[in-house]
């Protein structure tokens, strides 16, 4: 069976994956592991949590890191992103079922 592929012509930035989380994750539950503490502690980190912001703006961009390649995402967390920017329905349909899947496998 043929299967149509495709692949991004530029990096995934903090502002898509941002959008990506507060679509995936609107309450900031994390279940899922989509979001890295790092993105917003570390310097190369581009986006931050805020525990007490409205449903579906939990996650938000860092000053002047919109645009710049998102870090600290996991092979699962690409997969999941994919499925969204593909179909928008995030790990639970897609080209790649992610549901369930951990780090551990």
């Amino acid at each position: 069976m043929a299967y149509a592929y495709q692949i991004g012509k530029y990096e995934v930035t903090n502002a898509q994956y941002t959008a990506f989380l507060n679509a995936a994750d609107p309450t900031g539950a994390n279940a899922n592991g989509i979001y890295n503490a790092s993105m917003g502690s570390d310097v190369r980190g581009g986006i931050t949590y805020t525990s007490g912001a409205a449903s579906g703006s939990k996650y938000t961009i860092r000053t002047s890191m919109g645009d710049k390649p998102v870090n600290y995402v996991s092979w699962y967390d690409s997969a999941r992103f994919t499925n969204w920017l593909n179909n928008g329905q995030g790990a639970r349909s897609g080209s790649t079922n992610a549901a369930g899947w951990s780090a551990a496998g």
